[in-house]
């Protein structure tokens, strides 16, 4: 039971996060999956730099609620760039939508 609990407030904590601004509104809310089955948590990741699996080997529940995508999440809160996921580090749409938004 506990885990269920702390996954369910990572997760009200992500949504927190981006209503407040401080987070890419795709880390937690977003997966895309590619026509090889790989899955990033973005649309602007064309070369699946922030992979988070295959559908193959991991299910889409199991994606979102990644401790990859929580530890970027954490990192973009703390602005910690090197800990950010590789696409995230040089997205323009996400400087940008923090910069508007402080």
């Amino acid at each position: 039971m506990a885990s269920k609990r702390k996954n369910s407030e990572a997760k009200d904590l992500s949504k927190q996060d981006v209503e407040e601004k401080k987070v890419c509104p795709a880390l937690g809310n977003t997966l895309m999956v590619d026509s090889n089955g790989e899955i990033t948590v973005c649309c602007l990741d064309e070369e699946i730099l922030n992979n988070i699996g295959n559908i193959d080997k991991i299910d889409l529940k199991e994606a979102i609620n990644s401790p990859l995508i929580r530890r970027w999440i954490n990192a973009q809160l703390k602005n910690n760039t090197p800990a950010m996921g590789p696409k995230c580090k040089d997205c323009t749409f996400y400087k940008e939508f923090i910069h508007k938004n402080q």
